[in-house]
């Protein structure tokens, strides 16, 4: 049920459990909770995603989560393994260790490139 920026969810541990409601949560129809601990806000899903020949290729999604009960802050989560609940900092972090990756790539592609010129 919501109101007023609440939202009061059915937890199988406390009964009724009413949370502020941040405006980013796509909402919580439909959506069973067991505990209280395991209320959480999800926001969108954006698809982070490279043109390779004129192709659309999807690296990862991510997106804002929150479980009031059991984190102090809003996180973000992504569909990549061991890449859950990343504060700002570590996100940056990921951010960081990406633009290594395309360095590295972008050396790779050099090599590739010299190599197939002696062929």
């Amino acid at each position: 049920m919501y109101g007023e920026g609440t939202v009061t969810l059915a937890t199988l541990d406390r009964g009724p459990v009413t949370v502020a409601e941040p405006s980013w949560c796509l909402g919580h129809e439909g959506e069973p909770v067991g505990y209280r601990r395991d209320v959480t806000h999800r926001g969108e899903w954006r698809p982070f995603t490279v043109e390779v020949r004129g192709e659309r290729v999807e690296l990862l999604q991510a997106g804002l989560s929150w479980a009031p009960f059991a984190e102090p802050h809003p996180v973000v989560d992504t569909d990549v393994d061991g890449l859950s609940g990343l504060d700002a900092d570590a996100l940056r972090e990921v951010a960081a260790g990406w633009g290594l990756l395309a360095g590295e790539l972008y050396r790779l592609a050099n090599e590739l490139h010299r190599v197939r010129r002696w062929q």
